[in-house]
């Protein structure tokens, strides 16, 4: 028994010229399907450009206050224009140095400085704590001295 892979055709398995002409034929009936929707994606596009170009008359006449909002985004874009131009203001940047994530940078002054930010927030965190013991020392004397 053949493999269907070597069937010349679905509907006619063994006969090569039967084949050939079904495959013709639907050779052609693709083109003519394409034509026919080139065609009328050609219509659909044709109809579009006219409705756009009428309604587009219509649109053309702007309102003076959109014009003048349109003066004002003019003169914002400028004006940032010119401060980057200017360049000399660093603190204008979005993003800080420490958000910029460096791939060269080493481990060890990474751990560096996880290390000494740590130290300085379990500082702070002591320095309250000793505070509100302070606070509540003097309070208690004050309720003794009552």
């Amino acid at each position: 028994m053949t493999h269907h892979f070597d069937h010349f055709s679905a509907t006619w398995k063994n006969d090569p010229v039967r084949a050939t002409l079904e495959k013709k034929k639907n050779r052609e009936d693709a083109e003519k399907r394409r034509a026919e929707n080139s065609e009328r994606l050609n219509a659909i596009i044709k109809k579009k450009l006219e409705r756009d170009q009428t309604s587009g008359m219509q649109n053309n006449l702007e309102s003076p206050r959109e014009q003048m909002k349109d003066e004002k985004y003019k003169k914002e874009l400028e004006k940032r224009r010119a401060r980057l131009m200017e360049g000399g203001n660093e603190s204008d940047s979005d993003s800080s140095d420490d958000s910029v994530f460096d791939p060269f940078e080493s481990k060890r002054v990474k751990k560096a400085r996880k290390k000494d930010k740590e130290k300085k927030e379990k500082k702070k965190k002591d320095e309250k704590k000793e505070k509100k013991e302070k606070k509540e020392k003097k309070d208690k004397k004050d309720k003794k001295e009552k």
